[in-house]
């Protein structure tokens, strides 16, 4: 692999990392304000029916009595299909009317009851509760002494809203990924054209760093070859000694046998 290619494989791969940080960081961005924008609407819609039952609660009416409360909910609940259940329950959390099939006795959650505990002695009246299927958001009822009476609960199917994110990240993918490509392009023809003589350098510094081995590996066989001719050299003129040496004693041996005879 030449230089080129490895400058353009790590400046793309830096890329991908900024890229990838920028597609999290819009991602939730996008949920966030999308959760904000679904948490108003539903606001606006409990402020509505909080209008409209605290003008009658004032006149002196119980909460219970209120007989056009049904109609009121049904008519909230058709401004928009997302929306699952409407309730109106009083401070006990026993369901009075709802745009659902609950019962007589029914009452609302205990986790909705909690979120009404820390605002009794609050400024706020609203408040909201978000799960992984559904949105819940609320707001509590006040007669005319300022004393709580109940609340309105909503909750709002969040399939809408997964759907949504999900379209969003699929386009931010995209978009990513032919961003990511043509900066990996970019890249690599500015490398090529902006770092030819880096290139040709390093080329020459390859092939010359290969010529030194290849002569350090010449040299090294050339002294083996010498070092394997010396030894031969040696071993021969042992050799030829000791054949000589036996030779003589073999010749005296020889001489004094005849002398003896």
């Amino acid at each position: 692999m030449n230089i080129t290619t490895k400058m353009t494989v790590y400046t793309t791969c830096i890329l991908a990392m900024v890229l990838g940080l920028l597609l999290t960081m819009n991602y939730f961005k996008y949920g966030n304000i999308l959760t904000d924008v679904t948490t108003s609407r539903l606001a606006v819609i409990n402020k509505n029916l909080e209008f409209s039952l605290s003008r009658a609660t004032n006149l002196g009416l119980a909460l219970e009595e209120l007989q056009f409360a049904d109609t009121l909910l049904k008519r909230a609940k058709e401004s928009d299909p997302a929306i699952r259940e409407i309730q109106v329950f009083d401070n006990n959390g026993k369901v009075l009317f709802s745009t659902g099939d609950s019962g007589a006795e029914s009452r609302v959650d205990e986790s909705v009851v909690g979120l009404l505990e820390p605002l009794r002695k609050a400024d706020t009246t609203e408040w909201a509760a978000h799960t992984d299927d559904q949105f819940v958001a609320g707001i509590t009822l006040y007669n005319s002494f300022d004393r709580s009476i109940g609340g309105v609960v909503l909750h709002y199917d969040r399939s809408s809203y997964h759907g949504l994110v999900g379209g969003i990240l699929e386009k931010l993918v995209f978009v990513t990924a032919i961003l990511l490509g043509i900066t990996a392009l970019v890249a690599w023809i500015g490398i090529s054209f902006g770092f030819r003589e880096l290139r040709h350098t390093y080329a020459a510094m390859q092939l010359a760093l290969a010529r030194v081995k290849e002569s350090d590996m010449g040299d090294s066989d050339a002294a083996d070859d010498k070092e394997t001719s010396d030894f031969r050299s040696k071993l021969g003129s042992v050799t030829r000694t000791v054949d000589e040496a036996m030779t003589q004693i073999e010749v005296s041996a020889a001489a004094k046998d005849s002398s003896k005879a």
